[in-house]
């Protein structure tokens, strides 16, 4: 299971926040109700939610243990319950929401033809439901993730391990949207570029996303190999634009949609 270190994961926080206000300026100003937040990381975006939404209950899950007890240190201007948990969990039992929200963890969940149908189950009627995945699997960033696993430095020490990511494509996600009789369905993809110091800024952000479950499936003492030859094929693919800064051009799914009262 993949375990995230909050202080990598807040060293590019002002670029991974944007997706996520992106994602909040489609719903409608306030949704005053309870909020039930998938994924919430050490909880600075989930209370901001809860703020800007008007949320009068919140309960803020995450599978890390390291990003719940950050996010107890916190002060919670609503009652909130810091759930450690499997994400799935979640998608079992009788409880509606007023909101349903995901921040860049589904990508993380296979089978999304039945995680869907359990998140909108959640949205109480009147709700909604609002999800932000990266799109980037199939960008030079996470394509060369699987080459530099397979180079000669680290000796077939990958076997027959590989990635796969669960994302559709966006057509799929109305669709379910609207069987499902949802309104106001907005489903966007949306790519942001982020200008980044270094190709070492580059492979710092990955650490923090698709590159830790490479990380989590090798030996620890071949870290460094992997990452230096990563690093190497990031430095060719991703030129420099002046002073070393390195556009990385990263493409997020934003989907938000009504359940009917």
């Amino acid at each position: 299971m993949v375990d995230w270190n909050p202080d990598a994961y807040r060293r590019f926080a002002e670029q991974r926040n944007r997706p996520f206000l992106d994602l909040l300026d489609l719903l409608p100003p306030t949704v005053p109700g309870r909020l039930l937040d998938l994924g919430c990381g050490d909880g600075r975006l989930t209370r901001l939610a809860a703020d800007r939404l008007g949320a009068t209950e919140v309960v803020a899950i995450d599978s890390s243990a390291k990003m719940i007890a950050s996010a107890r240190e916190g002060e919670d201007k609503v009652p909130t319950a810091w759930r450690e948990a499997d994400l799935r969990t979640a998608l079992g039992g009788d409880d509606t929401w007023d909101v349903v929200l995901s921040n860049a963890v589904l990508q993380f969940l296979d089978d999304h033809d039945a995680v869907f149908p359990g998140l909108m189950a959640r949205v109480a009627p009147g709700g909604w439901l609002a999800v932000h995945m990266p799109f980037n699997h199939v960008a030079r960033s996470h394509l060369l993730m699987e080459e530099a696993a397979q180079a000669s430095e680290l000796g077939g020490a990958f076997g027959e391990f590989r990635v796969t990511w669960p994302q559709e494509p966006p057509e799929v996600y109305a669709a379910w949207l609207r069987e499902a009789g949802f309104q106001h369905i907005s489903v966007q993809l949306r790519t942001y570029r982020h200008p980044l110091e270094g190709a070492g800024a580059i492979v710092a952000w990955m650490k923090s996303g698709g590159l830790q479950p490479w990380l989590d499936a090798l030996d620890p003492a071949l870290h460094d190999t992997f990452e230096a030859v990563y690093t190497s094929m990031i430095d060719r693919a991703y030129p420099s634009i002046g002073d070393d800064v390195r556009l990385l051009d990263y493409t997020r799914l934003l989907i938000v949609g009504r359940k009917p009262s």
